[in-house]
């Protein structure tokens, strides 16, 4: 239900069960960040690259992906 958050080199997906990461071309999952209860809010990517997502009213913080 959530829009996707992309970069220059990243795709970034909030679904019911984690947090999925694609290439910047969308068709490679990377990464799944797993948890419980996301995919209602969209991710965001702050200025230096971390990735924040909501889930089961959790905020999470990702690293800049490598």
């Amino acid at each position: 239900m959530a829009q996707p958050a992309a970069s220059r080199t990243h795709v970034f997906i909030s679904a019911e069960n984690g947090l999925h990461a694609f290439g910047a071309s969308a068709d490679a999952l990377l990464r799944v960040f797993p948890w419980v209860g996301g995919g209602i809010s969209p991710p965001a990517i702050g200025p230096s690259g971390h990735v924040y997502a909501i889930a089961s009213n959790i905020l999470f913080v990702f690293r800049p992906p490598q």
